[in-house]
């Protein structure tokens, strides 16, 4: 998503609809930051919370990725995306999925494909950062506010910690030569995520926080995103809240998305919720290796070729520097349409 929006008038004082959409975006973004470590260590044995978290882990996780292929559904996007854009929106994801594939198929041995998903693990993350920026720069043009080189310094700082401290506890890290820098990496990741609250205390010198309350929210929360990577040691609280947290910021984007037209309405909806739920099925399929026998590393990289694709139509559609884009997304966010 787009991290440079010109700025415009506040849309929070004068449309309920922005406000809706933030304070969406902000509810996602609690959801599994509260239940994750409250399931994992203070009703790990309940049946219900954890089909909660079952839920959750698949509509943030798989589902969310599916959703994204909404796109090729909408008649106008399809044909931007196929039109002069296929080398990007199909010829590309198509090769990420065979090469993965391949890879899981021809790595028989397990470090080396340790380092292959391991490459995947930082490419995941960086795609979450972006998310994180496009929001800050949504947030900014609702709020008549320009986000400054040091808000944007300070979400990229948070970005590069979490690529460092996460490796730490992703298992295919424990099968490659960086095993033996755990605690380095771990504090190196620290050291960054400590920087990159110095420099966002700057920006609260430089511009009151009370000024423009809901950016500042915002903010803050997308500050708060990779915390619990510094608070938790197990992966679900450290890892899979600000995943899924990500996950359903995603839906709640991709349900404004398939609200516009207001006549197709009924009919994207039910596309989206398609492509979410079957997709999200066969994202989740791929990765039962034992299902697939011999074949369950090959099936297990093209779903993760699958996950790339939509990292490349992520960054691809919310590219709001580019016109057709940005005229598609301001007919369903009106708080990047020019005030009148």
């Amino acid at each position: 998503m787009a991290s440079e929006l010109d700025a415009a008038g506040n849309a929070f004082s004068r449309d309920p609809e922005t406000r809706r959409f933030f304070s969406l975006l902000l509810v996602a973004t609690a959801i599994p930051f509260v239940l994750f470590p409250l399931i994992a260590h203070a009703f790990p044995a309940s049946a219900g919370w954890n089909d909660a978290k079952g839920f959750l882990l698949f509509v943030g996780s798989s589902g969310h990725v599916a959703a994204s292929f909404f796109f090729y559904g909408d008649a106008r996007m399809r044909d931007f995306m196929l039109g002069g854009h296929r080398g990007r929106f199909l010829v590309a994801p198509l090769t990420l999925i065979g090469l993965m594939g391949l890879a899981g198929l021809l790595f028989a041995e397990e470090r080396l494909l340790s380092y292959v998903i391991l490459g995947y693990w930082v490419w995941q993350t960086h795609h979450y950062t972006r998310q994180n920026h496009g929001i800050l720069a949504f947030v900014s043009r609702a709020a008549g506010v320009r986000a400054s080189l040091r808000e944007s310094l300070a979400i990229t700082l948070t970005g590069v910690a979490a690529v460092v401290g996460m490796i730490t506890y992703v298992t295919p890290y424990q099968n490659t030569a960086l095993d033996l820098y755990g605690w380095q990496l771990h504090t190196l990741a620290v050291a960054l995520y400590a920087s990159a609250w110095v420099v966002y205390g700057i920006t609260l010198f430089e511009r009151n926080p009370l000024s423009a309350p809901w950016r500042s929210a915002v903010l803050l929360a997308l500050m708060l995103f990779y915390l619990p990577l510094f608070l938790f040691q197990d992966l679900l609280s450290a890892v899979f809240t600000y995943a899924i947290a990500h996950g359903l910021q995603y839906l709640v984007f991709m349900g404004v998305v398939a609200a516009v037209p207001t006549a197709r309405r009924v009919r994207s909806y039910a596309l989206l919720a398609g492509v979410t739920l079957a997709g999200g099925a066969v994202l989740w399929l791929s990765q039962q290796q034992a299902f697939w026998g011999s074949y369950g590393k090959a099936v297990y990289g093209m779903g993760l070729g699958v996950v790339m694709w939509h990292f490349l139509l992520d960054a691809g559609v919310w590219r709001l520097s580019e016109s057709f884009q940005r005229g598609y997304m301001a007919e369903r966010f009106s708080f990047l349409r020019s005030p009148r």
